[in-house]
């Protein structure tokens, strides 16, 4: 399943013990994830083209661990003549440092000579249109 073995475990209490201690295999120690882990959407506002993904990733690990790579979040521009105007908008899942924590927060990116102000949050998007 996508490159990784699922094991089914008899009963809950060991599926969280194999979380925290791992598993042995040939004399390598194996990291054990949980088949089903809460991961939240976080969109990330305001950001310019030119900024890379990897500083955002650096300000959102204060957070949480990241569940996956940085998607640009379209315009929706139906037009032709407008598919290469991008978003100020990026998205990411990460799995924040409680299920229940929702993250509401402007911090700066330097990159270049420019500090550029964007705003992160697990809320839903809204369409004004």
């Amino acid at each position: 399943m996508n490159k990784a073995v699922v094991v089914f475990l008899k009963d809950e209490s060991t599926v969280h013990q194999l979380v925290e201690s791992g598993v042995i295999v040939r004399e390598m120690l194996v990291q054990v994830s949980p088949l089903a882990v809460p991961s939240t959407r976080i969109t990330v506002s305001g950001v310019p083209p030119f900024i890379p993904n990897a500083l955002l990733e650096n300000e959102l690990r204060r957070f949480g661990k990241m569940a996956s790579g940085f998607r640009t979040v379209s315009l929706g521009c139906k037009d032709q003549k407008l598919k290469h105007v991008q978003s100020l908008r990026r998205q990411v899942f990460m799995f924040l440092e409680s299920p229940t924590q929702t993250l509401e927060v402007s911090f700066p990116v330097k990159h270049g000579d420019g500090l550029y102000m964007v705003y992160a949050s697990s809320g839903h998007m809204k369409c004004f249109d």
